[in-house]
């Protein structure tokens, strides 16, 4: 089996495989806030002033620890739900235009898929917590 071949094969795999590094970066960036955050709130203590509570949220993980707030968060489910249905109707598309049987069948589901996966993010859109004012 050569390199032609087994991409032809295994072409999806490059989608979960950047899933997972981008996931690692996320960590190694959460990781690295963390550790700074609690220098920064060692310092505080060291000169006997009390930590600011967002500083102490973001040493903690909490809700504000991470790389959003919840109204950026929300805006970023809301791109989301525009590119999945790009590529919902992209598949669709595609799946109309092939003459092949096999393939049409596995872009209708991968249309399916995609177009499942936008309904939801577009749910949690609409009826996601909002960002507290």
């Amino acid at each position: 089996m050569g390199f032609e071949e087994l991409f032809v094969r295994f072409w999806w795999l490059i989608f979960p495989l950047l899933g997972f590094v981008w996931a690692f970066i996320e960590l190694a960036q959460s990781g690295r806030r963390s550790k700074q955050a609690m220098d920064l709130i060692q310092t505080y203590v060291e000169h006997g002033k009390e930590p600011p509570s967002e500083l102490l949220d973001i040493a903690a993980g909490g809700e504000y620890g991470g790389v959003y707030t919840p109204g950026q968060r929300q805006q970023g489910y809301f791109s989301v739900v525009i590119s999945f249905t790009a590529i919902a109707v992209g598949f669709a598309l595609a799946s109309q235009l092939v003459g092949n049987d096999k393939v049409q069948s596995v872009f209708f589901v991968l249309a399916c898929v995609f177009g499942v996966m936008a309904f939801g993010f577009f749910l949690m859109v609409m009826f996601g917590s909002r960002p507290q004012k």
